[in-house]
């Protein structure tokens, strides 16, 4: 009889309980493939840098210097290996890229390598052919090209053409910020060497670079061989393995939305569950009295429950566990052209996911059944209740209100039914405040906000960078001069097509930094300068800006490691006058900012001044244009067109989001991935709420909608009852998410966005698309899934009305 009865259960509500499946198969291929592919990442880059073999500090230095890193680590015993690798600077452009010369790449060949790299099939490259290179995969999506194209590289003004034999895999040049390396045969790499040379010493110094891995005796080590380095002048980055590792965050970012996401799809579906579970037992009180009246106990009656959605539960989490996989594979795609994935328990993570959602969704039905317990066998013979209702239903009398019908008795049935009404509300905001996050993340990183309060720096109307410039030029004692004129250039520029603007250069310089007061930690960071513009120009969370050359910003990152405050002393190590005999010297803070694209170093704010010293320059930045005039956006684009068209061979123009979407490389593309099919998610979730609550609500209402029929409503009115009714529910939690997207998302990003160096994180979000168009599409979608369940009105007969309380 009990596995009749459950037999008949799952036949007579298949809509109901295929609901239910879906939810549970969404729960479980979300969280089981997000959790191992966030395994996956955490797990394979450890690995991927042991294959690579990257040791426990990297460091890239310019030529030239009087002081090599080979002279100042000798005689740290710390370091246990040294392996260099020499590499050519270039500009590229593929064939496929009429408008685009990129400058920020690297020459390299098989024998000059430092640690290991692996092409697309992640075997080792070991020798590359004459007339071909290897290259990055994100690359070739930058300028849309793929394997098999052409690609010219230029260095000293001579062009160099190849033909992309494969993709390669970089452990440590494989983010998309970092500069693009180019694999190329020991022969032409040579041919390239031989032509450089020919040139003189001057250019050979700005051609090259070394690449230059360092293995410790141990992690701390990374201290005293820091503290080494801070006496050459030409290094020009300098990582830990730690940080190499943090280069991978944003990728890290995307998978943990997905996370959160994850978990937002499982509250919605046990709170969905024990919405099905509580209408199913209003529904069958008779079924209950009469099992309870012929002496069936309540652990069997609930156990034929728990059997069901036992059921529904395994089957859900063994398709959703199918599933997670080709899912968890497409989401890692992205990511697998960058590193080497590498995870043995997938299968594991994925079962001990499926089982958690499982074990969730038993134990809230075992919850939810308790009121098995209430039911008696006298609730059969009264229609469910246990005495008359004297409590006044109706909150809105129809008699005194001029608003229609329909619309009246859907707002009476949300005022008089409150805890249907709550529980509707938190399902849809739970999936509306998840894409409002997301929708506010994305627009907060498109925004100028990112640039003047979460990246300090100046609110810039465009930019312009030379092309083929190889930066590295003014990386010499009077560097900062050749800027300054850059600036002017620029601004004369600009004057001659009519519009006066100020042109600002920021030239990024490697140093190191310590507190005054504890100077056992050392930090190396980037000290940023405005050349031509002013410290007042950019933002500050605490603090004001520096006005003299003894004052300077740091960035929350170098703040909270060094312990420092505003009013505290830092010693910096950067030469401040032109004939380096002045390195060292004290500052007082004077303010803090928050530097979120330097990720994986500190940086600080210097004070202008023209004696500065740029033998340890890191890079420079395009040159930021600020308009006097304050053109409008339409105004600013038309000046871009016009300077693109008139200097396409001199200079490469960008706007300000262009700018971003530059710096930023393709983690807005990953973050809109995401958002889009978030997006589709929460509009099919929504639907199968929508269907599943008017479901109900048809069935626990069919008397009362066969009165309605009764005394002469129309179908049409019947209809459109239910479905506002439904929609103001929605309307309420939409607008709920939308006033709370920004403390649910400092809750919920708060920490990713804290150990990327932003301690104050504020959304700025785009008002069209955040808050009408995407809520527009969620609206339209759910209404229409209800009205689609809603016309079952059409098949209820007056004649029902004895169904009626």
């Amino acid at each position: 009889m009990f596995f009749d009865i459950l037999k008949r259960d799952l036949k007579r509500k298949p809509l109901t309980n295929i609901i239910m499946l879906l939810f549970v198969v969404l729960s479980v291929v979300f969280i089981s493939s997000s959790v191992n592919n966030l395994f996956a990442l955490f797990g394979s880059l450890d690995r991927y840098f042991e294959k690579a073999g990257i040791g426990d500090y990297v460091v890239f230095e310019l030529y030239g210097g009087n002081v090599t890193v080979r002279d100042v680590v000798e005689n740290v015993e710390a370091v246990k290996g040294i392996r260099t690798e020499e590499v050519i600077l270039s500009s590229y452009k593929f064939d496929t890229d009429q408008a685009e010369v990129h400058n920020e790449a690297i020459i390299s060949c098989p024998s000059q390598q430092a640690y290991l790299v692996f092409d697309s099939k992640n075997e080792k490259i070991t020798s590359v052919q004459d007339g071909a290179v290897y290259v990055r995969q994100s690359a070739l999506d930058q300028s849309g090209a793929k394997v098999g194209d052409l690609v010219t590289l230029t260095v000293q003004n001579i062009p160099y053409t190849f033909i992309v034999k494969d993709t390669l895999k970089d452990a440590l040049l494989g983010i998309d910020r970092a500069n693009v390396k180019f694999l190329i045969s020991d022969q032409d790499y040579q041919t390239i060497k031989n032509e450089i040379e020919k040139s003189g010493a001057e250019q050979e110094t700005l051609s090259y670079f070394h690449l230059i891995d360092f293995q410790t005796d141990s992690s701390d080590s990374v201290k005293s061989l820091e503290e080494a380095l801070s006496a050459c002048k030409k290094v020009h980055n300098a990582d830990s393995r730690e940080a190499v590792r943090n280069y991978y965050l944003a990728d890290m970012l995307v998978v943990g939305i997905l996370v959160a996401a994850s978990f937002g799809l499982i509250l919605i579906a046990v709170t969905v569950l024990g919405f099905t579970i509580s209408s199913t037992l209003n529904r069958e009180f008779r079924q209950i009295g009469i099992l309870k009246a012929i002496g069936i106990s309540n652990g069997k009656i609930r156990l034929i429950y728990l059997v069901k959605y036992l059921i529904i539960a395994v089957v859900g989490a063994i398709v959703g566990l199918v599933l997670s996989f080709p899912f968890g594979a497409m989401m890692q795609k992205d990511i697998s052209k960058s590193i080497l994935i590498e995870n043995e328990n997938a299968v594991l993570i994925g079962v001990l996911c499926s089982v958690f959602v499982t074990c969730l969704i038993l134990a809230f039905s075992l919850l939810c059944t308790r009121k098995v317990i209430r039911f008696t066998p006298m609730n059969a013979f009264r229609s469910g209740t246990t005495g008359e209702r004297y409590r006044r239903k109706n909150v809105i009398r129809l008699g005194t209100s001029r608003i229609s019908t329909a619309i009246l008795m859907a707002a009476n049935d949300i005022l008089s039914n409150k805890r249907h009404t709550a529980l509707m509300a938190f399902v849809f905001f739970i999936g509306m405040v998840l894409l409002m996050v997301l929708l506010n993340t994305s627009s907060t990183m498109n925004s100028k906000h990112m640039l003047t309060d979460l990246d300090a720096d100046i609110s810039f109307d465009m930019t312009i960078k030379e092309r083929n410039q190889n930066p590295f030029k003014y990386a010499v004692v009077n560097g900062r001069d050749e800027v300054s004129k850059d600036a002017a250039s620029i601004e004369t520029m600009l004057a001659e097509e009519g519009w006066q603007a100020d042109c600002i250069i920021e030239p990024r310089l490697t140093s190191s930094v310590y507190a005054k007061e504890n100077p056992r930690i050392i930090l190396q960071v980037l000290c940023r300068e405005g050349v031509n513009g002013s410290p007042d120009m950019y933002s500050y969370i605490e603090g004001s800006a520096p006005q003299s050359k003894d004052e300077i910003a740091i960035s929350y990152r170098v703040a909270e490691r060094l312990g420092l405050k505003i009013g505290d002393r830092i010693i910096i190590n950067l030469a401040d006058d032109k004939d380096n005999s002045n390195a060292e010297s004290e500052r007082i803070i004077t303010a803090i900012y928050q530097d979120f694209l330097l990720i994986q170093w500190g940086s600080v704010r210097l004070y202008p001044d023209k004696d500065y010293n740029y033998e340890s320059l890191y890079d420079v930045q395009p040159a930021s244009i600020v308009f006097k005039d304050n053109p409008g956006t339409a105004e600013i684009g038309q000046r871009v067109k016009q300077l693109r068209e008139k200097y396409t061979d001199k200079y490469i123009v960008r706007t300000a989001s262009e700018q971003i979407l530059a710096w930023w490389g393709d983690v807005l593309d990953k973050t809109n991935a995401v958002e889009d099919m978030l997006l589709l998610v929460i509009a099919l979730i929504n639907i199968l709420i929508a269907a599943l609550m008017e479901l109900s609500f048809l069935t626990k209402e069919r008397g009362e909608i066969a009165m309605l029929k009764a005394i002469g409503f129309k179908d049409g009115t019947i209809i459109l009852w239910q479905v506002l009714r439904i929609g103001m529910v929605l309307t309420i939690a939409t607008l709920l998410a939308i006033a709370l997207a920004d403390p649910f998302g400092r809750l919920t990003l708060g920490g990713v966005f804290h150990y990327c160096g932003i301690a104050k994180l504020v959304f700025v979000p785009n008002v069209l698309k955040n808050y009408i168009v995407y809520p527009a599409v969620i609206f339209a979608t759910t209404v229409f899934g209800a009205f689609l369940v809603a016309l079952g009105v059409r098949k209820i007969h007056s004649k029902e009305i004895n169904s009626v309380e």
